[in-house]
């Protein structure tokens, strides 16, 4: 599942009786040809850069206790379907007990600077305890088809699957607006792209704000 908190400023606000205007890129009906080469795990698009070596913590009361969200960029690659891919390392801890350890693998189209999604390792946790790995995918495997992060150029009526393996992975976004202005707790932030991000395997949908 892609997630909403980056290195970039990101914001997610949810939202209901939205729909999807356009389909521009659509893996269900036209899959890409992926071409290692066309690939870098040197990511600076400048709405989800990945520096090497950055981290953050992030933590919140919620009604279940502490939550406590842990984003760590080491350095770590590996191929999926043939491309090198950078991980993207991330742990959620409920009272400081982990109980997700995702390791999800990007990589920057040389030529567009679009962010691609190759693929999830999820370990989720119970007391300590492995139980599954549900969510997880990888490009290539069971059908499964990488999809796009977030544009290198967002325009407004861009649509792309961010994820695909059907019934399982199948997040979506549509670019709804560019150089918005969004105010949170933390400070007005402008020049934001506007997505309208959902799933048809779920009935929520979330406007996310991503500022340089």
């Amino acid at each position: 599942m892609k997630k909403f908190l980056t290195f970039c400023s990101i914001f997610a606000f949810l939202v209901a009786g939205q729909t999807f205007a356009a389909e521009n890129y659509n893996p269900r009906t036209n899959p890409p040809t992926i071409n290692p080469s066309d690939f870098t795990t040197e990511i600076d698009n400048p709405y989800f850069s990945l520096p090497i070596g950055k981290k953050l913590v992030y933590e919140s009361e919620t009604e279940d206790g502490l939550e406590k969200i842990v984003i760590m960029v080491p350095g770590w690659t590996k191929t999926v379907q043939g491309v090198e891919t950078l991980v993207f390392w991330d742990r959620v801890y409920l009272d400081d007990e982990i109980i997700e350890d995702t390791r999800d693998y990007l990589a920057q189209h040389k030529e567009t600077g679009d962010v691609w999604y190759f693929g999830e390792h999820v370990d989720n946790y119970e007391d300590g305890k492995i139980v599954d790995h549900d969510g997880a995918w990888w490009a290539g495997v069971d059908g499964a088809i990488a999809g796009k992060w977030i544009p290198g150029n967002p325009q407004v009526g861009d649509y792309f699957m961010n994820e695909l393996l059907r019934g399982e992975a199948e997040d979506e976004s549509e670019i709804v607006g560019i150089n918005e202005t969004v105010e949170t707790p933390f400070g007005t932030f402008t020049q934001c792209v506007k997505s309208l991000d959902g799933s048809p395997l779920f009935p929520q949908k979330a406007w996310t704000y991503h500022c340089k």
